[in-house]
């Protein structure tokens, strides 16, 4: 009798804190969600300076906020504790962040370099330039978004939770630049 209740509470106990467990993955994935969202949002509001024509000023105040962003993002999540003992999805948007800190550091400053010159010093050589640093920005963005969103269903799958469709095609078409 003893045995049976023992293992009838282990049984419900089990229940219980894979329920716990499920729900906490779930809010994990989608503060996670969330801030990767904030984070295009941003990048979405620099690069809609640039694409509609705004002034130098509204263009590096856009490209500050958007680094901070990021910083502030980096940092949030190299503080935070593991999820569990993987922690794949954790470090997928670490590796994210940095991809598009890079991105923002090195392909944005140049873009914003280039849109800065005076338009009589703009040459076929420049312009090309300006093409391959937005393929640049789009190949390096798109990868870390593609690996972000294979943990992400990773994820998932271990937690045994279902994404939303409507999240994903969003983020897949993020990257529309220039």
């Amino acid at each position: 009798m003893k045995v049976s209740l023992l293992l009838v509470l282990s049984c419900v106990l089990f229940l219980y804190t894979q329920a716990q467990t499920v729900d906490q993955a779930i809010a994990h994935n989608d503060g996670i969600v969330a801030d990767q969202l904030k984070m295009i949002e941003a990048e979405d509001a620099f690069v809609s300076t640039i694409v509609n024509n705004k002034d130098q000023k509204d263009i590096e105040k856009a490209f500050e906020i958007y680094s901070k962003t990021l910083k502030k993002l980096s940092k949030k999540y190299n503080k935070m504790k593991a999820f569990d003992s993987k922690d794949t999805f954790r470090k997928a948007m670490i590796e994210m962040i940095a991809v598009f800190k890079s991105v923002a550091d090195n392909e944005y400053r140049e873009i914003m370099s280039i849109y800065s010159m005076d338009v009589l010093l703009l040459t076929d050589i420049i312009f090309d330039r300006w093409e391959a640093l937005a393929q640049l920005v789009n190949d390096k963005e798109t990868a870390a978004n593609e690996q972000f969103m294979n943990a992400q269903k990773t994820f998932a799958g271990e937690y045994q939770f279902t994404l939303n469709n409507s999240d994903n095609a969003r983020r897949k078409n993020f990257t529309t630049l220039f």
